[in-house]
């Protein structure tokens, strides 16, 4: 085994443990505020808590990370969120589910999340090698889509033995030991020491502009932010296919989720396996059209198409990781090292933001059009503009290094 591939293991088990205990605390804490309010507002405004700080923090969060030791970011961030992780808990513990701690507690822990996330990212350049960057991407799909694939499930059990403030326990462990995999290792700096000179603002434009000089890979960028702004309003409302349109039951709504969750492992994972020459620009191009037909294509299903449904959800999962891990390894590849960290939190923040008024609007736009409709439209536009990727030659002329 190589050297940056025994960095790579150890880095990558902590941040499994991490991903899936947060991905069982997260969807426990929906559960339990659903099961004691039964209001769609509560779980809307927790939805909201748990998006909107990471993408207001994400600007001066990437100024930061390209400014700091990576490494040390992202130990500070995972003892952040272990810390408020704790303090809820003990208040849990003390004076029961009231929501306000809650949301303070999905706030906190996305603000934590906003340094994390594309502190991993940017760091990721500086380990492996350039023509191992795909692979690797793939990898952290498929660790991702374990965690929410097996996360729900966990969560459900959990919540129907133990009290929350005990399952919020698991996330400080999992944080913890994050915390002590990044410990043993040396992750490299980009070089970035003229940077404490500059205007906080000042390195944020740099970024911007790192991103604007790679014309292709910024269009694409703009495009997949485009597209989030019509996949999450689609995933809000994905489990009602399956309960008014094709008359199913909850537990036909979890098979649904898991062959989601399984098409993004089986994506992350094939990417991973696979060895050799690729283009990235095309996969991202083509993967978007795939998961915009699967959209689509449910929404044009009869109400007896329950199977069908299921198995286009899983092609789905399969294309949106797909997507998602070319387009990583992509700016990874191509841009700046040492500004990476703004790049990506610049690109989540935006990624965020637009998909907000989207998802608000939900319930405004299934009410006027239609659930199915809803589904054609969004699906359509999301396939149109993988197809348009194709014709934009700033985009078609990209070209890899390897």
């Amino acid at each position: 085994m190589k050297n940056w591939e025994k960095t790579f293991l150890i880095i990558w088990s902590g941040q499994l443990a991490s991903s899936f205990s947060s991905a069982i605390v997260g969807h426990a804490i929906i559960l339990r505020l659903g099961i004691d309010t039964r209001s769609a507002g509560v779980l809307a405004l927790a939805y909201l808590a748990a998006l909107l700080p990471q993408a207001l923090v994400a600007p001066l969060a990437g100024v930061c990370i390209d400014r700091w030791d990576r490494k040390k970011v992202m130990i500070l961030s995972d003892l952040f969120i272990a810390l408020v992780t704790l303090v809820a808990a003990l208040v849990l513990a003390r004076d029961g589910a009231t929501s306000w701690i809650i949301y303070l507690l999905l706030a906190l822990r996305s603000a934590g999340t906003a340094f994390h996330a594309p502190a991993i990212s940017a760091s990721i350049p500086l380990l492996v090698p350039g023509e191992a960057l795909t692979r690797v991407a793939g990898i952290n799909q498929a660790i991702q889509a374990a965690s929410n694939l097996a996360g729900p499930i966990v969560a459900a059990l959990l919540i129907a033995f133990m009290e929350i403030h005990y399952i919020l326990l698991f996330d400080i462990a999992g944080a913890l030991l994050a915390c002590a995999t990044l410990g043993v290792v040396t992750i490299p700096s980009p070089g970035n020491a003229h940077a404490a000179s500059l205007a906080p603002w000042r390195e944020a434009r740099e970024g911007l502009e790192e991103i604007i000089a790679h014309r292709g890979i910024a269009l694409l960028m703009v495009i997949s932010v485009l597209s989030s702004a019509c996949l999450l309003p689609l995933a809000a409302i994905y489990p009602l296919m399956t309960l008014e349109h094709f008359g199913g039951t909850p537990f036909l709504v979890g098979m649904v989720e898991v062959g989601w969750g399984g098409g993004m492992l089986l994506g992350g994972v094939l990417l991973g396996t696979r060895r050799g020459p690729l283009s990235r620009v095309l996969l991202v191009n083509a993967m978007q059209v795939l998961l915009g037909a699967t959209l689509a294509l449910s929404g044009l299903l009869p109400p007896g198409g329950y199977l069908p449904f299921v198995v286009l959800a899983i092609i789905g999962g399969a294309s949106a990781s797909v997507h998602l891990a070319c387009l990583t390894a992509l700016i990874q590849r191509e841009m700046n090292p040492g500004k990476l960290g703004r790049v990506f939190s610049l690109y989540a923040s935006a990624g965020t933001l637009f998909s907000i008024p989207g998802l608000l609007c939900t319930g405004v736009i299934v009410e006027g059009i239609g659930l199915t409709v809803t589904f054609v439209l969004l699906g359509g536009a999301i396939m149109l503009s993988g197809i348009l990727s194709f014709l934009v030659p700033a985009i078609r002329q990209t070209r890899e290094s390897e």
